[in-house]
This record gives C-alpha cells, structure tokens and sequence, in this order.
C-alpha cells in the first residue's frame, strides 16, 4: 500500500547575536499514516535541524511521536525522543472500527523551545462510512478545562488521563471533577495563586487557566492571558519586576490526590524559574492519554529556557 501524501514544514525562529547579522533556525518534518491488513496502523515521521545557513546541522531536539483518534479517547500508540542528528522513527498499532485515527509529530531544540515543529498526517478511517467532516481530533469537542503547568525537569511530560484520574474542581463551580492529572513523582507543577491565603489550592481559580477571573471579572480564555494580568510593567514576562512575582507558588501534587498539601507548595521565587512567558502560540499536541497541550510558552530557567504549556485535561 502507497503512504498518504507527506506534509513538511517549517517553523522559523530569528536569533540575534552581537555584531552578526540575525539568522534563522528551523526544523523540517514530514509525518505519514498508513493502514495495513487486520487494520493496522503504521506511522513514519522524521525530523530535521536547519541552521540559517539552510544546512542541516548537528543540533540537540527532544520530541514525540503519536498515533491518536478522536478526543477523549488515549493514544492508539505513543512515544518520546530525544536525538543530537536527525531523527526518523515508526509506530504500529491495532485500530478500532469505526474510528480514525491521524498520527502527529513533534520536535522542538532543547535549548530553545522557539525553535518548534510539529507536523500532522491525513486521517485513516477503519470501516467508518462516512467520515467526520473535521480533519482532526475536535470531531468531539476539544476537553474544556485548563490550567498551566510548568516541568522542573528536563524529562518528559508524565500525566495520566482517565486510567488513573483525581477529583478537582477544575471548573470552579463547587464539585470535583474526574479528570486527567499530572503523574505520581512527576515534576510537573501547576502554576497557583493563593487568593484566599488558606494555605491550599481550592479550585481552576487559583490556577491560571480558562476559569482565572481577570479583573473585569470575566473568565479568561486560556491561562497564558490569565498570567499576563499580573504583567505589571508590560515586557512580556512575569519575573521579579512584577508585583505578584513574590506571591506566585507552584504546585506539584507528590502523592496524586487532587488536594493541595503545604509540603507540596513552593514558592516560584524559590526554584529555577527566572521568568514566565505569557507570548504564546498554538501547538495542540496530544499525550498517549488524551490531554491536549493546546497552548505553548516559554520558561526561563536558571540553566536555559524550556517550553511549558496550558494543559486541557482529559474529563470523564
């Protein structure tokens, strides 16, 4: 059987070094899906460092590839990379009939999470008659409740969906809800603020995420603009020029109960973290779980920069 049509791209990101001119950085890929006997699904992605020169150079990426249907459902396949050349791999699964399915690659240079790809291929449909008029995984709705997570690590990105969910208001309406979560002994931390000052995280509202209130006391869209309210002086970064730097915490949840526990505070100023972007684009990257890392920024840490994200979790 012939591969789907291959799709490559570029994603362009301009870096300025004293007395030298500006130049480009890059990542080319290309993602394919095909269907084999016994509706099986194979994927072949690759990807590839360009300098501004236009070679491909050396260059460390870190990246994922994923087989996935439609939300909420878990990936039909998954895993993670982490390369200093070029990059090519596969995935096989067994799919489902009367589902589709799309595979999805991305990559992005380790030291500098602008420099960010990530390539999708055309759908593949087993035994469906007539395919869903969307051409990704919103066929069902995009999950509807987020908030930010920054990673201390440099690993990957451990969260579960709904094999080994919590209970959290991540609505902020007054009931839990059962949902997907960061992963037990994860460094993955939510970005919070303890608006009450009861030494805990209640609900999506003292998080950053589409159920912060800004100040005219509408629900943000995303948290990325829920972060940017606390911009004090406009540069695109919260850090300790901002008055709230100080009262920012972060949140990892060690013991995976959906319940804040002092232990598990942190003030922001107290780590690594020297900075939070609140610029950020549209990645919609999908785990082997069902979350979707929908938005992407950039956080500045003591030893380099790395990407964080506002997660939209997986909810039953």
């Amino acid at each position: 059987m012939k591969p789907l049509r291959t799709f490559a791209r570029f994603v362009v990101a301009t870096v300025a070094l004293a007395g030298i001119p500006s130049y480009a950085a890059s990542i080319s890929m290309t993602c394919t899906l095909t269907k084999s006997s016994h509706d099986f699904l194979n994927s072949h992605g690759t990807a590839r460092y360009m300098n501004g020169s236009g070679n491909y150079v050396n260059h460390e990426m870190d990246g994922d590839h994923i087989i996935i249907s439609p939300w909420p459902y878990p990936a039909c396949s998954y895993t993670t990379w982490r390369t200093t050349t070029e990059w090519a791999g596969d995935l096989t699964c067994g799919g489902q009939s009367g589902f589709c399915y799309r595979a999805q690659d991305t990559a992005y240079a380790t030291d500098d999470p602008d420099v960010e790809q990530g390539m999708g291929s055309p759908r593949r449909c087993i035994d469906v008659d007539v395919e869903p008029p969307c051409e990704w995984s919103d066929c069902d709705g995009p999950p509807e409740n987020c908030p930010l997570i920054v990673n201390l690590d440099k690993g990957p990105w451990r969260l579960t969906g709904l094999e080994n969910p919590v209970a959290f208001d991540i609505d902020a309406d007054g009931n839990p809800d059962t949902i997907g979560w960061t992963a037990r002994g994860s460094r993955l931390a939510f970005i919070a603020l303890d608006l009450n000052g009861n030494g805990r995280i209640d609900d999506a509202r003292e998080l950053f995420g589409n159920h912060t209130l800004l100040p005219n006391h509408s629900e943000a869209p995303d948290g990325f603009v829920a972060l940017e309210q606390y911009d004090s002086n406009n540069d695109a970064v919260i850090d300790q020029s901002d008055a709230a730097w100080p009262r920012l915490l972060l949140w990892i949840d060690a013991n995976h109960d959906g319940r804040s526990q002092a232990a598990e505070l942190s003030a922001v100023s107290s780590t690594d973290i020297v900075g939070l972007g609140v610029r950020y684009r549209s990645i919609r990257r999908h785990d082997q779980s069902g979350n979707l890392l929908r938005y992407m920024g950039v956080v500045s840490m003591k030893n380099g920069k790395q990407p964080y994200y506002d997660v939209f979790f997986v909810e039953r």
